[in-house]
């Protein structure tokens, strides 16, 4: 493994930029006020802590980080990146960037590289047209000599000779969540269901517009929507979407600003972001288009060339002339990066992060014992990070009636635990953020950032729902309008989750009807003993538990001074702890009585079946 030898840049923005509106929907970046070395931008990726990754096509360009602060550039000149031209990156579970050049393909995780070429490796060749990860781990790329797969150490090469494909040329690789491949050629587009003999060609499908909907056979690009609709860029005949039965073709005529298709990606909201050659497109689900083109908004330039969307929802437009950054309603930055790029505290107060600092959004890791008075015995008891993710809804549509005191219960909450409590971060999604998507989205994020020293709270405040025809509970987020579970959070999804966390210790707490759902199965913890010997043993034993407002019950959203019945007696047991150490037996022990007396409900804490509970305990330690 080689060493990197970084080069940082500060983010300088002229002071003409001051005159943006204080909503500020858009910034732009380019060579003049970022540490980007090409305005042509090839390709944008985010990776799991939020940074931006830039690359760009011209041999001077090379690969670009930008993690809000900083500008770090990855080039020939100063790092083992096989090549400057960069065509693709993908993130794996570990939080490791592959990274697609012309020269071949590198991993970099932290510092370390490694570089695979045709020379020392299974590539037929250097250049990396397109790379995706699969559900299993395996890396897929795309070449102009057939499709590759990396799985472990092993490579193998699929092409015209022992494949269903219809060219060597891969333009685009997409995964599906049953971890089937869709793969587009010049020559139509091929779908290989994983799993089954590669060799064979019953396993490969190709679609082409011969056999199918598919408006063109150049396929340029595809990405697959929430609803796992796979949409099919083409070079020339706008986009095809499939949703396993029917084609719908969308070009000019529809609403796309052109007929050659770039880049597209969906967003949480469930809507679709396309780039073509003739500028940026929204599509609604219900059939809207909404344009943007440079004439006509601070879109840089209408030759769009890449798109992602980051964990902020601001969107990210790689164009031939430079970076562009929107977000409907004002960007979502920290105000430490607000204040940076727009030189105006009016407009860093203004955007969607106004208040969070700088390692708020971008986490380090910190001494996990910093500012605790904890004994030298309880050191010992190797206390890593605190991780919470609060979820709360009010503002519900369709047919789920709006909530009056959720938001503010989850709000309340983390309030009370960065006051009190040893917290260090802290993700949180209210009202129309709190989406399917977005849920996923942060319990994934956990998954693969939490380590074995840590601990994790989930708190749901909202809608829950059980099927009797299904037998399963559900959480109800945001963006579910209908009684369909499509949108739903299933718990037996929330099981998967809370038992992939490698955490130490992971309390979820649900103030929803039917949460009590969550226990299938049986389990017992060790028995409360208020001796310091009881929290070390306790702290020592992996926990998955849950605590909740209810069993397979309706629960009351109203209560006393705006909270929940739940919410008010959970906020005032943790308000009135007095111990240094507070376990989720001790906290159920003080609410339950109050809930029940002052309530038609019953709470429950009990471990999770089947999470890899060991007895343990979640520990709340005050600062």
């Amino acid at each position: 493994m080689k060493k990197l030898l970084l080069l940082l840049f500060v983010v300088y923005v002229p002071l003409g930029l001051t005159a943006q509106s204080v909503k500020a929907d858009w910034f732009v970046f380019n060579i003049l006020n970022s540490g980007m070395k090409s305005n042509h931008v090839n390709m944008v990726a985010m990776d799991k802590g939020g940074s931006i990754w830039v690359g760009a096509t011209s041999q001077d360009g090379g690969l670009v980080q930008f993690d809000g602060k900083d500008w770090t550039i990855y080039s020939m000149s100063n790092s083992p990146i096989p090549d400057n031209r960069v065509n693709t990156i993908a993130v794996d579970g570990t939080g490791m960037k592959w990274i697609g050049t012309d020269g071949g393909i590198a991993s970099l995780n932290d510092a370390d590289w490694t570089v695979y070429h045709a020379a020392n490796s299974g590539l037929p060749t250097n250049t990396i047209r397109c790379l995706v990860i699969d559900n299993n781990g395996d890396k897929w790329m795309g070449t102009a000599a057939g499709l590759v797969r990396l799985s472990g150490t092993t490579w193998s090469t699929f092409n015209t000779r022992n494949s269903a494909l219809p060219h060597n040329t891969i333009e685009a690789i997409a995964v599906d969540e049953n971890n089937g491949l869709w793969i587009g050629t010049s020559r139509g587009l091929v779908r290989y269901e994983q799993g089954k003999n590669a060799i064979d060609s019953k396993n490969w499908s190709l679609l082409n517009k011969k056999n199918s909907g598919l408006p063109s056979d150049a396929v340029s690009c595809i990405s697959i929507d929430f609803n796992q609709n796979v949409w099919v860029g083409t070079k020339d005949k706008g986009v095809g979407m499939y949703d396993g039965n029917e084609w719908k073709v969308f070009n000019k005529n529809s609403g796309l600003p052109g007929n050659a298709v770039t880049a597209m990606v969906p967003d949480d909201r469930g809507d679709v972001w396309l780039g073509t050659s003739g500028g940026l497109a929204l599509y609604n689900p219900d059939g809207t288009w909404k344009l943007f083109q440079s004439q006509s908004s601070d879109l840089s330039n209408d030759e769009i060339t890449n798109l992602v969307v980051d964990i902020k929802g601001n969107k990210w437009i790689g164009t031939d002339n430079g970076l562009s950054v929107y977000k409907d309603g004002g960007l979502a930055f920290s105000t430490y990066t607000a204040k940076h790029l727009f030189k105006s505290e009016e407009i860093a107060r203004n955007l969607n992060e106004s208040g969070e600092s700088y390692e708020t959004l971008f986490r380090g890791s910190g001494d996990p014992l910093k500012g605790l008075n904890v004994a030298t015995a309880v050191k010992e008891m190797e206390v890593g990070s605190y991780y919470a993710l609060i979820i709360g809804i009010d503002d519900y549509k369709g047919v789920w009636s709006p909530l009056r005191n959720a938001v503010n219960d989850a709000n309340a909450v983390e309030k009370l635990l960065k006051s009190k409590y040893k917290f260090d971060v802290f993700h949180t999604l209210t009202n129309e953020e709190a989406t399917r998507v977005a849920i996923i989205r942060e319990l994934e994020w956990l998954v693969d950032n939490v380590k074995e020293q840590d601990n994790v709270f989930v708190y749901y405040s909202g809608h829950g729902e059980f099927k009797q025809s299904l037998n399963k509970g559900y959480w109800v987020p945001a963006d579910a309008t209908t009684a369909s579970t499509s949108r739903y959070v299933s718990n037996s999804d929330l099981k998967s989750f809370l038992g992939g966390i490698k955490s130490k210790h992971t309390l979820l707490v649900a103030d929803a009807c039917f949460s009590g759902d969550i226990f299938r199965g049986s389990t017992i913890a060790v028995p409360f003993e208020n001796s310091e010997r009881y929290y070390k043993k306790n702290h020592a034993l992996i926990s998955r538990q849950a605590l909740t407002s209810g069993g397979v019950e309706p629960v009351m959203d109203g209560g006393r001074d705006g909270h929940s019945v739940f919410a008010y007696y959970f906020l005032k047991a943790l308000t009135e702890n007095q111990s240094q150490f507070y376990d989720a037996s001790e906290l159920y022990n003080n609410l339950r009585i109050p809930v029940i007396n002052n309530s038609v409900q019953s709470p429950n804490f009990k471990p999770i079946y089947d999470t890899g509970d060991e007895g343990g305990q979640f520990i709340f330690m005050q600062k």
